[in-house]
């Protein structure tokens, strides 16, 4: 699906499944739009550079329930969504789970590349890559990120195999979010980890960190 022109569209338990993108959002693709998903499936799509499941270019993206699942990137960033500069993705219920991204820097479940996400809700679990860090969110180049009363876990990534934050973006993690069992495959940050001069605010009432790491043999 290509939604461009500012289109303003709802999908109310829609299923799209099984298709492919040379370049980006296997499937759907926000040019410059507003799309909504309530119920229903974004499933086993593929994209070549980003996005398997879902990319928001310019406008926004919200999940308010449903699932966008078992999504690929073969080579780029992002297995289930990706945001871009002009754009935001909302999480308010629902799962971002079981996608992969594997040849790029990272951002299994979600790749934030200076856009932003708001999660008020909802579950990133399962997801994975294969390089440099946040198998279950990647906020990277300015990016930012308000994570509340959200479940991050099972996902798995080189380094940083839940949340990875870098090159100057903010993340604040507050409410009853929690990032738990999260798997660094190769080296640091099981659950965790914030550098290139970012910015992580912790606020609210619970937030539970667990450190989950495989060290590769030496």
């Amino acid at each position: 699906m290509y939604v461009d022109g500012g289109a303003q569209i709802q999908l109310i338990n829609t299923v799209i499944t099984n298709n492919v993108a040379s370049q980006y959002g296997g499937g759907v693709f926000i040019n410059n739009g507003d799309v909504t998903l309530d119920g229903g499936q974004i499933i086993s799509n593929t994209a070549s550079n980003r996005s398997g499941g879902l990319d928001v270019f310019s406008g926004t993206a919200t999940l308010n329930s449903g699932f966008i699942s078992y999504n690929n990137n073969t080579s780029g960033y992002g297995g289930g969504v990706g945001v871009s500069a002009n754009a935001q993705f909302n999480l308010n219920g629902g799962q971002i789970a079981y996608n992969q991204s594997w040849s790029g820097a990272g951002g299994g479940g979600i790749f934030v590349s200076g856009g932003r996400l708001v999660a008020n809700g909802g579950q990133i679990n399962n997801n994975q890559t294969g390089l440099w860090g946040g198998g279950g969110v990647l906020v990277d180049s300015n990016g930012s990120a308000t994570l509340s009363n959200t479940l991050i876990t099972g996902n798995s990534s080189q380094n940083a195999g839940g949340v990875a934050v870098t090159n100057g973006s903010q993340v604040t993690l507050d409410g009853a979010t929690q990032i738990l069992s999260n798997t660094a495959t190769s080296s640091f940050g099981g659950g965790l980890v914030v550098g290139g001069n970012s910015h992580l605010t912790l606020t609210g009432n619970v937030l539970a960190v667990c450190r989950r790491e495989t060290l590769a043999p030496s």
